[in-house]
């Protein structure tokens, strides 16, 4: 069996069912107004109709990283 974790339109498969339903967790605190939920796919089903088939299989979950980025305008007297 594959345990997906469809985030929105995305999906992540795991091997274990705990990493994707933390994952849909996760995911759920972080953007409450979208749509997440765990999956149950047949491992032939995700092979042949999942992005990435088998390799994109993880065996655990991904380091949570988060990046900010922002753009400052700053006048000639230094104020931003």
């Amino acid at each position: 069996m594959v345990y997906v974790a469809r985030l929105g339109e995305r999906r992540v498969p795991f091997r274990h069912r705990v990493h994707a339903e933390a994952l849909v967790e996760q995911w759920g605190a972080d953007r409450p107004e979208h749509t997440a939920e765990v999956e149950v796919w047949d491992r032939g089903k995700w092979e042949h109709n999942g992005p990435g088939g088998v390799r994109a299989i993880r065996d655990r979950m991904p380091d949570r990283k988060v990046v900010f980025h922002a753009h400052a305008l700053f006048a000639p007297g230094g104020e931003g």
